[in-house]
């Protein structure tokens, strides 16, 4: 559409243009909190020293410990440590911390992305820290990095017994994480345990009995000495859920796509029930939990499968959508 003037020029004017698909365009833009939850979720897939190693990449540009950097060394260092943002979401997470139009306040977003730990997870560590401190014969209240290190078994960490990780990849990963804990004589109090686990908790965000199995798995020698191993029903229970926990972590971490988690443990089940029968038998319930890297002992894992099993007169059998249903109830 256009109009003549006497002037030798023209005035155009475009026709109104559909403005759904640009309203949804609009809805379709993440929260900073969706986005901070995605963040979250790819530090846990990453492992438990993601968080220590942002922390070192921002101190390296941030040499006064000021807790500000511009906002290009904020994209670095997310970006060389695996975490991706898009250009909208660039700008609504340095929208929401910044200090100015050219710098962002880093110290603020890492602390909504590392969360304090629960009063739950502060007592476990604690426990960890104590019986440390306790085996090595310590009077002070610290414990020494050399022994934190040699009494962990890192053959026994979770993803080495799966086989997802080799031990030596699980020592590089954990050593890392605790890298700059200890000060100049050695020492580590439980204020930098704490704090130091804190980045290592969120490897595991969405429960802390994944965590718990961390710390019993790799420490064992320090655990043995409140465990003996006997299963009482409190004891059981325990150990079922802690299974239960893990698998529910392995499976948020295999999600694809805008699968949740019930359809991406459902398609898991469904691969190994060959006959679509919508039950498992032990064994093939044991190869599911393989796929995802969860592994227990035969004891526990039989434990699990018949807490959740119906029993056909010699046939044992685990119907697994209501099993999948009752999971992340729980989880």
């Amino acid at each position: 559409v256009f109009l003549y003037f006497h002037q030798p020029f023209l005035i155009f004017f475009e026709p109104q243009k559909n403005t759904n698909s640009t309203m949804a365009g609009l809805a379709a833009i993440e929260t900073t909190e969706q986005i901070m939850d995605r963040l979250r979720l790819s530090v846990a897939q990453l492992g438990i020293a993601t968080i220590r190693k942002l922390e070192m990449g921002f101190s390296k540009v941030d040499k006064k410990s000021t807790g500000i950097v511009a906002n290009e060394e904020f994209l670095s260092v997310l970006m060389k440590n695996s975490l991706f943002l898009s250009k909208i979401e660039s700008s609504n997470i340095i929208k929401t911390y910044k200090v100015d139009e050219l710098n962002i306040n880093y110290a603020k977003f890492m602390e909504q992305l590392c969360p304090k730990l629960s009063s739950e997870r502060e007592e476990k560590i604690q426990q960890l820290f104590d019986l440390i401190r306790e085996n090595t014969k310590q009077t002070e209240n610290i414990i020494f990095y050399r022994d934190l290190m040699s009494l962990c078994d890192f053959k026994n960490h979770p993803s080495v017994q799966s086989g997802q990780f080799s031990e030596v990849y699980a020592r590089d990963l954990i050593q890392t994480a605790f890298n700059g804990i200890q000060n100049d004589k050695d020492e580590i109090t439980s204020t930098q345990f704490l704090k130091y686990f804190q980045g290592i908790s969120c490897g595991y965000p969405y429960n802390q009995q994944a965590l718990f199995r961390f710390l019993q798995d790799c420490w064992h020698k320090m655990f043995k000495y409140v465990n003996n191993g006997n299963f009482n029903v409190e004891e059981a229970n325990k150990y079922v859920e802690q299974i239960e926990a893990m698998l529910a972590e392995k499976t948020r971490q295999k999600i694809k796509g805008m699968e949740s988690e019930n359809s991406t443990l459902l398609r898991q089940f469904k691969f190994f029930d060959t006959e679509g029968l919508e039950y498992l038998s032990y064994s093939q319930f044991v190869r599911t939990l393989e796929g995802f890297s969860v592994l227990a002992p035969e004891k526990e894992m039989t434990m699990l499968f018949d807490k959740w099993c119906n029993v056909d007169g010699d046939k044992k059998k685990l119907f697994y959508r209501p099993f999948i249903t009752k999971l992340f109830q729980k989880y």
